[in-house]
This record gives C-alpha cells, sequence and structure tokens, in this order.
C-alpha cells in the first residue's frame, strides 16, 4: 500500500476506535499484519463468513420449541471469543448479554439480547468490510481523481462578470 492509502486507512481505524467498535485486539492483528501481509484479509474475512453461520444458527435455537438454551449460551460463548479476537467490542458486550439471558433462561432477555448481536455485528461487518476494501482498493491519489462527466475544473472556469456574461 503506498502512504496515502495507509494513512486513510489509518485515519479510519482511528475513527472506529473513537467510536467505541474496536478495542485494543484488532491492534494486535495490525501488528500480525506486518509480517503476514493477508493476514487481516484472511481474519475478517473468515470473522464475517462464520459469525453469519453462527448467527443463523442461534436464530435457529431461540425459535425451536422448547428454546434450546444450552446451544444458545454456547453460541453467545464462542462468538464473544471470535469477537474479542478481532476486536469487535460492541459484539463482544452484547454476546455477554445473551449468556447471561441464556443462563437465566430469559426467554425475553434472550431475544433483545440475540437482537443487539446481530445488530453489533451487522454495524462490525459494514465496518470491516470497509477496512477489507480500503486495505484491497486504496482509494485513488488526488492527482489521479478525474472529476465527473460535465464537472468544470479549476482550469475550466470562465469568469463572469455581474451580468452574467463571460468577461
Amino acid at each position: 500500500m503506498d502512504p496515502s492509502s495507509i494513512a486513510a486507512l489509518q485515519s479510519y481505524l482511528s475513527a472506529l476506535y473513537t467510536e467505541g467498535l474496536l478495542d485494543r485486539h484488532f491492534e494486535q492483528l495490525q501488528v500480525l499484519q506486518e509480517t503476514f501481509p493477508q493476514f487481516i484479509d484472511e481474519v475478517l474475512s473468515l470473522y464475517i463468513r462464520e459469525t453469519q453461520r453462527i448467527i443463523i444458527n442461534a436464530k435457529n435455537y431461540l425459535e425451536s420449541s422448547p428454546v434450546d438454551y444450552h446451544n444458545l449460551y454456547e453460541f453467545a460463548h464462542q462468538l464473544k471469543g471470535s469477537s474479542s479476537c478481532v476486536g469487535a467490542r460492541l459484539v463482544k458486550l452484547a454476546c455477554i448479554d445473551l449468556r447471561q439471558a441464556s443462563e437465566t433462561e430469559n426467554y425475553s432477555g434472550c431475544l433483545e439480547a440475540f437482537t443487539n448481536v446481530r445488530n453489533e455485528y451487522d454495524a462490525v461487518r459494514e465496518k470491516f468490510e470497509t477496512i477489507l476494501e480500503l486495505a484491497r482498493n486504496p482509494p485513488p491519489s488526488p492527482s489521479m481523481v478525474v472529476p465527473p462527466a460535465g464537472a468544470a475544473g479549476p482550469s475550466m472556469a470562465v469568469p463572469l462578470c455581474r451580468s452574467g456574461r463571460r468577461v
């Protein structure tokens, strides 16, 4: 990656830390990225794919009759661990709530916590996909940006007088 792409990615990551979406565990992934260039790409892609599968299974546990609280607890435990590994702080916290509700077999608490897990995962997935996109396809440098068709660039501006006629 060129320096401007790295700067764009670092700026984006800094905003995610500020928002509280990522924690120090993601920083550890970045350190490994220096040694293994495709590391973050592979880890985030795997996290996204596997978490989607796990969430579908958890939804089935919630919809089963009777509710499978044991497997729901295991789901929350597994997802908390993988979310912690990639630094997805808010997903991890939502999983803790789901584990607690599962432990007490609180159905309404499980529904609320599961909805929160899904919402937090959707938010972090979107951010991770942006990170992957920035890493794979860095933004063009400003000198390479082509103005849209019909847009007047600085060299094409024609000064006008107050009446609207060309000077």
